[in-house]
């Protein structure tokens, strides 16, 4: 095989399989947080109680919680709690979430079956989560997107990768294959001579040889013989 051909079959098993980790690492790039975090990161402002009647902290709790007025609810939060401009309660059902746009570094959610994956402004996938059958998510996500605190959230198809997953992919890794296979014999077999002449020795007998005087003038070995 010609030294040109190896270079191309080798460049192209290196683009392919290239190809496919990158694939494999941009997919997975994501963090995968709790459920609790994910929606942090989404700007619910994680609060001990909501609620619409006013709310007086024992002595144990002052040196750690808090109690701030917003939008008529009177909210239970952290000491060290930074407030913004920009805080609403939102309600989902029978529960209440205080929420700020400024604290959401998640601005888009997709959604796949069970699993969400939250991406940044610049559209990158930085979270991912799982969430179970009883969860109010996609409600918070309404929310969260009718209260401007996240842009969208969309659902992703479940077909989407079939033809991909089920013909492409499987067909570059037979190529690979067979086109590694075929180098490697290419290499056993020497170039087309056959496995079978491994082994054997290429060196010629050399019988009957005569040899002159002149040849060997000045051995004195030679001479004496």
């Amino acid at each position: 095989m010609k030294k040109s051909t190896k270079t191309i079959i080798f460049a192209i098993i290196f683009i392919v399989v290239a190809v496919l980790l990158v694939s494999f690492f941009v997919g997975n790039s994501a963090d995968e947080v709790k459920t609790s975090t994910f929606k942090q990161k989404m700007g619910v402002v994680y609060s001990y109680e909501i609620s619409d009647e006013s709310i007086t902290l024992d002595a144990s709790k002052q040196d750690t919680q808090k109690v701030i007025v917003i939008d008529g609810y009177y909210v239970v939060v952290a000491k060290d709690y930074e407030l913004n401009d920009d805080e609403q309660v939102i309600e989902v059902g029978n529960l209440k979430y205080l929420v700020s746009a400024k604290n959401a570094v998640i601005k888009t959610v997709e959604i796949d079956g069970y699993t969400l994956k939250g991406f940044n402004s610049r559209g990158k996938a930085i979270y991912k989560t799982s969430f179970g059958r009883e969860d109010n998510f996609v409600d918070l996500l309404d929310a969260l997107v009718g209260s401007e605190v996240i842009s969208n959230y969309n659902y992703l198809d479940p077909n989407r990768n079939s033809f991909w997953s089920s013909l492409i992919m499987p067909g570059l890794m037979l190529v690979v294959g067979v086109v590694i296979f075929f180098v490697l014999m290419r290499q056993m077999g020497g170039g087309g001579k056959g496995i079978n002449d491994f082994g054997k020795s290429k060196a010629r007998a050399t019988e009957h040889i005569k040899i002159r005087f002149t040849d060997v003038a000045g051995a004195e070995e030679e001479k004496e013989e």
